[in-house]
Order: structure tokens, then C-alpha cells, then sequence
């Protein structure tokens, strides 16, 4: 079983725990956490998992809880107070700074889950903030980010790769207070030419705080990138679902939700966002259920699901399905072109490459082709050792 940093308390064990959370039973996690052998070890890999200032908000009126457990707990809360403050105050200002210029935005994972979904904004941990936007726009962000005071951060593949090819651009700002920033102009990861964007901001509503997803598509989106990018990573992407549907179950349109998950190959991380509210207890609707398995996973979902999750192929798959969204043959060489042999800029930046280059771009050709023929036996190998 899989522990947490060498901290003698599994995943499994952790999640009981945030089963309790969600299901709003504060005196069985205060109890939980008063009687167990290492209490200590639990609020290390609350911390690690992103859980510690939720168990503080449930455990923080109980008199019986150690005073080390109660003092690190509320330690823990205070900072993520501290820099929720401070990232959803950048959030609020960079957002008005677009649509002043008349660009719609929307924030994304914890700028839009902070308040909207657990209402202390502390509950969520936050390292920085994600902002949608329309891809047309992204020209027009570059230069108001730089009059925002935020730099880019250097080291692409080739210049303009990322606004061509990706689907972010981070930037960082380090006064008054550090805080760094994404535009995303993709909610995928899988390249920046998605249909579902221009959908996602057709369904967005307005709030006095400005423009926000539709629940279904949050519950997609949320789905997405944790069964994408952090399946049996931190805890806290899957308590982000189960809490949705604990909350807002009853509100999803389902037949939306799962004609979305379909015409956007969504389908497999929909229905691993039920198995997830199912693992955490949650009652999901049936009619959503039924909708999500009435449908057909398509075979190129199935098949990105499978290997985006594998370590030595996640890199190659997503360079594929990018590849796969690129308008156009000229395009696609140029994103190839570029994924073979970047700029030395970045090269001697990201890699620390140095010396004769013809002979550096043949080294990094040959690691790309070993990648692809050794993975499969990789895995292979692994499964008949579980």
C-alpha cells in the first residue's frame, strides 16, 4: 500500500478520515484523531494531501484534541488563510483587468473552488492562480499581464510555442506579495484549440463576483484533470469532486453533464468522478449514473485515459493529442519540429544542455524513441508484478 512521504499512514487510511469530512461528521474525525497511535503522522499527510485546514475546521471546537494536533492544525489553517488572501485578492484585480479590456475570464480549480465551494476560502489550498480565456485573446493578455507588474516565466520550446501549441502561460509577480499566475486558454492540457472552451463560457453565469462555470461543466472539468493528471495524487482533487456532489448532486442536469462528457471524450472521467463520490460515500443521482453508462466511451478516450496515467508515457501521449488538436499539416510539423529540436535557449535552461549540438539533439531524439519502445514492456512487466 502506498504511503505518504515515509509517513506510516497510507492513502486509504487518510481517505476513512476524509470520508468523515465530507459527510460533515466533525466529532467522528475529532474522535479518530484523538485516538489514533500516530496523530502526528496524520496531520503531516492531511498537510502533504492538502486536507489539514478542512480536519482543523472540524476538529477546531473539540477540548479533548491534543494540544500538538489542535496547534499544528490551526498553524497549517492560518497559513493557507494567509495565502488565499493574498491569491484570490490577484485573482479579483487580474480578472477586472481583462474584462476592463473586454476579455471575458473565469478562474479555474482553487481561485473558483476557494469560495464558491467551501466558503472559507482557507479550507482550499492554493499555490497559485488559473484564469480562463478565450484563445483569440491571448495576444491581447500578454502585454496587460506585463503592465500588471507579472513577468513570464522564460524557457519554452521555441519562442511562441506556447501561445501556438499549449495551452498556458505562466507568469510570476514578486511584489507586494510572491503570487504566481496561469492564463489558460485550454482546460485539457492537450493543446489550446478546444471546442469545449468556447461551450464552457456559452454555459458560464455571471456573479456579483464576476463570471463562473456551469455546474456541470465544473464537475467535468474538475474529473478531467484529476483523472489526467493527479489519479492517486493528492487527496484533495478527489474531495473537490466528492464535496461537489455532495453539495450540488441534486442541481447537475445529467443528461448535459453526460452529452457533454461524449462529444468531448469526456465519458471515463466522468464516470471515475462517480466512482470517486462513490469511494467518499457520496449519494450520487441516479439519473446521472444511468446517463454517464447509457453512453460509448469512444476507443481514442479509452486509449489516452489508459497510457496518460502511465509515468514513462504521459509526456508522448499528450504530445499526440496535442498534436491531434492542431489545425492543419503546417501546423503539425511545426509543432513536431519543435518538440525535436527546441531552441538552445531552452535547452541550456531547462536541461542544462551544453556542448556540440547536432550531437544534443540526437541524444534527446534517441531518449524520445527509447521512451516509446521500453514503456510498453515497462508496464507490462509492472502489471505481472502486482
Amino acid at each position: 500500500m502506498k504511503e505518504t512521504n515515509h509517513i506510516p499512514v497510507t492513502r486509504e487510511e487518510l481517505l476513512e478520515l476524509a470520508k468523515l469530512a465530507v459527510a460533515g461528521r466533525a466529532d467522528a474525525l475529532a474522535d479518530a484523531l484523538r485516538d489514533s497511535p500516530h496523530p502526528m503522522a496524520i496531520v503531516e499527510a492531511a498537510r502533504h494531501h492538502g486536507l489539514a485546514s478542512i480536519f482543523h475546521k472540524f476538529t477546531e471546537r473539540r477540548t479533548d484534541l491534543p494540544n500538538e494536533i489542535a496547534t499544528a492544525l490551526k498553524a497549517i489553517y492560518g497559513q493557507n488563510r494567509a495565502r488565499a488572501i493574498v491569491l484570490l485578492g490577484e485573482a479579483q484585480r487580474v480578472m477586472k483587468i481583462l474584462e476592463d479590456a473586454g476579455i471575458p475570464c473565469m478562474p479555474l480549480k482553487g481561485a473558483s473552488l476557494a469560495e464558491e465551494l467551501y466558503g472559507d476560502p482557507a479550507l482550499r489550498p492554493m499555490t497559485d492562480v488559473d484564469i480562463l480565456v478565450p484563445i483569440d485573446a491571448v495576444p491581447t493578455v500578454r502585454p496587460l499581464m506585463e503592465k500588471a507588474g507579472y513577468a513570464e516565466e522564460e524557457g519554452d520550446l521555441r519562442e511562441d510555442f506556447q501561445e501556438k501549441f499549449r495551452s498556458e502561460i505562466s507568469y510570476f509577480r514578486s511584489k507586494p506579495f510572491p503570487s504566481r499566475l496561469e492564463i489558460h486558454w485550454g482546460l485539457l492540457n492537450f493543446g489550446g484549440h478546444e471546442s469545449w472552451v468556447p461551450e464552457v463560457f456559452a454555459r458560464s453565469v455571471k456573479t456579483v463576483k464576476g463570471r463562473r462555470m456551469s455546474l456541470e461543466d465544473t464537475l467535468l472539468y474538475l474529473a478531467a484533470h484529476a483523472a489526467y493528471h493527479h489519479q492517486h495524487d493528492r487527496l484533495i482533487w478527489e474531495f473537490d469532486i466528492a464535496l461537489l456532489m455532495q453539495s450540488r448532486g441534486m442541481t447537475f442536469r445529467p443528461d448535459t453533464v453526460a452529452s457533454v462528457a461524449q462529444h468531448h471524450r469526456l465519458l471515463m472521467p466522468l464516470r471515475w468522478a462517480i466512482e470517486t463520490g462513490e469511494r467518499f460515500g457520496v449519494a450520487i443521482p441516479p439519473q446521472l449514473i444511468a446517463a454517464a453508462e447509457a453512453r460509448k466511451v469512444g476507443r481514442v478516450e479509452r486509449w489516452a485515459l489508459r497510457f496518460a496515467r502511465e509515468p514513462e508515457l504521459a509526456s508522448a501521449v499528450r504530445a499526440l493529442l496535442t498534436l491531434r488538436s492542431i489545425p492543419g499539416f503546417r501546423a503539425k510539423w511545426s509543432f513536431l519540429a519543435a518538440k525535436a529540436f527546441p531552441d538552445r535557449k531552452h535547452l541550456e535552461m531547462r536541461h542544462q544542455a551544453r556542448g556540440f549540438w547536432p550531437w544534443v539533439y540526437a541524444k534527446r531524439l534517441i531518449r524520445l524513441g527509447g521512451i516509446l519502445l521500453v514503456a510498453p514492456f515497462r508496464r507490462h512487466r509492472r502489471e505481472k508484478s502486482q
